[in-house]
């Protein structure tokens, strides 16, 4: 697995979504534009920025970055580069609709 990504997994999972987004960002742009990847990762940064959003109060914009993200993701099976999508668009759904209320999401990882 790519380095910049598993450094945007720690930062997520350490709460710092502006960094996560940052660093998944430039991973991101250097993949070709056909790459058979390139939506998971998208939707994984969208998923930062709404939880960014939400420690911003910009509520209306976080549940519109999750709904970018959740289509984003939706291509994939549940379990995708180790990442658990199933419970990690569950957790951040409900981090969202609880303005930031629950416990932080984090990405659990599985086994592909």
């Amino acid at each position: 697995m790519n380095d910049k990504f598993l450094q945007g997994i720690k930062l997520f999972n350490q709460k710092k979504y502006f960094e996560c987004h940052d660093v998944l960002e430039s991973f991101w742009k250097e993949l070709p534009e056909n790459h058979n990847d390139k939506k998971f990762y998208q939707g994984i940064i969208q998923l930062a920025v709404a939880l960014y959003l939400i420690s911003q109060k910009r509520y209306k914009g976080s549940e519109k970055m999750y709904k970018r993200a959740e289509l984003n993701l939706s291509n994939y099976s549940k379990l995708k580069h180790g990442v658990d999508l199933n419970s990690l668009l569950n957790d951040v759904k409900k981090y969202i609709i609880t303005k930031g209320q629950s416990e932080n999401p984090i990405i659990r990882e599985g086994e592909n």
